[in-house]
């Protein structure tokens, strides 16, 4: 039996036992985390919906409907829950269409007709429905219908579709009228006053309403801090910066994302065998990647306010945005650390520093975001993070690298020509990946996500290898141990969706985490072990220069830990 038949024995038995043991660990998280009870609907709906769970909290909402028909808050929360569920989603090959009629149906002729007060409660569900699918002349009719007017929501409602109409003023009367009742629709219409201002751009009067106490808990911040912008103040600015970033932050979203960025960072320690770089070194990195995340909001915040750049939900837009917006912006934020360290030849004294650096850079940018991203309602996205977004960042910096060593060895071009066109290419695959998930239209296609972060480990592999071999430090004797890569990585990413199991059941208890998790586990740990060869098994020869693969290889290679010298 050869080496790499072994390797996959061992593997295959690792990986078993794994199995058995995350079995055992979802068992005993049964036995001692219990799903949570709650006082009310709103504090049942609040966390339903904070834990993305729609569908159920549309269930719920209905069976509260049987004993609350007159209460038109939770008439209001049916009908916005119902459309926070996507339109269209994937379930594996199939995809599912969100049943609208149902909902109609319901207000159309299963709400009673002889009670007045759910006459205008109809009346008011229409109109919300329409509104919802921007059919606002038809809103407006409904609306109208309604003989109360004391009711709560209306005037809101009714203002927002003024606002879509820029019809400013009269919308603007209409949520300072909803302000001024006793159980108004408060978040709604202050949301809505403020966009008002927002969009006349009457700054003063935006910041004047931000000072009231009434309305401090409503501001939009990302709008306070366009105004920070055009109205020159620093450090309110900075400020709102930083609650952007840490304002949902969590403990236990606070340990994932250290354990994610901890995990990467060895694993990237341990492929540097020539010249192992010094740890200060690579702490010096990732502050600098941590610190440079810091420059990537500003940059957003300015292309949205002058230029009114930004995410639409139109394909052609989002598909620009994500390449020309976040991952221009991203990519360029990431990859100042590593030419800050080029100027000091002793710290990147050979090829690999450049992927090195450039990954660990990435890898404070990442960190940064998992911190933003892991709220205490957000944990079932770890998995994804931990082995998906993380290593797209690293791989996306590294394709800058690849183009500023490979040009340092062999291409000598001008430097202004050959960074922004490898800037260009790793923007645009940042784009690629993140547009097949945040367009609506794309993400029926979300599978190409997966296609382009396969491809992305494939040229990171080639990438990796082809520094190596050409570093002035090459040795044969040294050997990247592949079975310990594996073994490391498999139990690494064991221990991050465990903890991921845990940090779930937690919060909302294990049934929870079973229906969020379980299988999403079973599915990214086969996945991750079928490309584990990309991020474990690298063709080193000195002096060679592999061609870059986009897919991975068919058929039987050589044992990649068969040193050549060329």
């Amino acid at each position: 039996m050869n080496y790499l038949k072994k390797l996959k024995k061992r593997a295959t038995f690792l990986n078993i036992s794994i199995l058995v043991a995350y079995l055992l660990f979802v068992l005993t998280c049964f036995f001692f985390f219990k799903e949570p009870t709650f006082a009310d609907w709103k504090t049942e709906l609040a966390f339903l919906q904070k834990t993305t769970q729609n569908e159920k909290a549309e269930h719920f909402l209905h069976e509260q409907l049987t004993t609350h028909l007159h209460d038109i808050a939770l008439h209001y929360a049916y009908i916005t829950n119902h459309f926070k569920i996507p339109k269209n989603k994937r379930y594996g090959r199939q995809t599912v269409i969100r049943d609208d009629k149902t909902i109609h149906s319901y207000y159309a002729s299963v709400l009673p007709t002889s009670d007045a007060m759910l006459v205008n409660i109809r009346h008011y569900a229409m109109g919300l429905l329409a509104s919802h699918e921007e059919k606002y002349e038809l809103a407006e009719y409904y609306f109208d219908l309604i003989e109360d007017d004391t009711m709560p929501y209306v005037h809101n409602s009714k203002g927002y579709i003024l606002k879509e109409w820029k019809q400013f003023e009269e919308a603007e009367i209409l949520f300072k009228k909803e302000l001024r009742l006793s159980n108004g629709n408060f978040s709604s219409a202050y949301s809505n006053l403020f966009s008002t201002y927002m969009e006349q751009q009457r700054y003063d009067e935006f910041l004047a309403l931000s000072k009231t106490p009434e309305a401090r808990e409503f501001i939009p911040l990302h709008m306070l801090r366009r105004i920070c912008i055009v109205k020159d103040k620093p450090l309110l600015y900075i400020q709102l910066s930083l609650r952007h970033d840490f304002e949902h932050a969590h403990i236990l979203g606070f340990i994932a994302a250290t354990g994610i960025m901890l995990f990467w960072l060895f694993y990237l320690r341990q492929l540097d065998v020539f010249e192992p770089e010094k740890w200060h070194y690579l702490w010096l990195a990732l502050g600098l990647g941590i610190v440079f995340s810091f420059a990537a909001l500003p940059l957003y915040d300015l292309m949205e306010q002058f230029w009114g750049f930004d995410l639409n939900g139109q394909f052609f837009n989002d598909l620009v945005y994500c390449i020309f917006g976040i991952g221009i912006i991203e990519e360029f934020v990431k990859i100042v650390p590593l030419l800050l360290l080029l100027a000091f030849p002793q710290i990147t004294n050979e090829p690999f520093d450049y992927v090195l650096y450039a990954s660990v850079s990435a890898l404070g940018f990442s960190y940064m975001e998992n911190i933003m991203y892991f709220d205490k309602y957000s944990m079932d996205i770890l998995h994804g993070r931990a082995t998906y977004s993380t290593v797209s960042h690293m791989v996306d910096s590294s394709i800058i690298a690849y183009g500023l060593y490979m040009n340092n060895l062999v291409w000598k071009k001008p430097l202004w020509l050959v960074f922004p066109a490898f800037l260009l290419v790793a923007a645009t695959a940042h784009g690629l990946y993140d547009f097949f998930l945040v367009n609506e239209t794309a993400s029926l296609f979300s599978i190409l996500t997966t296609v382009v972060f396969i491809s992305e480990l494939c040229i990171w592999n080639i990438i990796k290898t082809n520094a190596l071999n050409h570093s002035s430090f090459f040795d044969l004797k040294i050997k990247i141990e592949m079975e310990k890569l594996n073994r490391y990585l498999v139990l690494g990413i064991f221990f991050l969706m465990s903890y991921e199991f845990f940090a779930l059941s937690w919060v909302a208890g294990a049934p929870y985490a079973m229906r969020k998790i379980f299988y999403a586990f079973f599915a990214t740990f086969f996945i991750f072990s079928y490309l584990s060869p990309h991020l474990t098994q690298f063709k080193l020869a000195k002096g060679k220069m592999w061609p870059l693969r986009y897919w991975p290889s068919k058929g039987n290679e050589e044992a990649p830990d068969r040193y050549q010298d060329n």
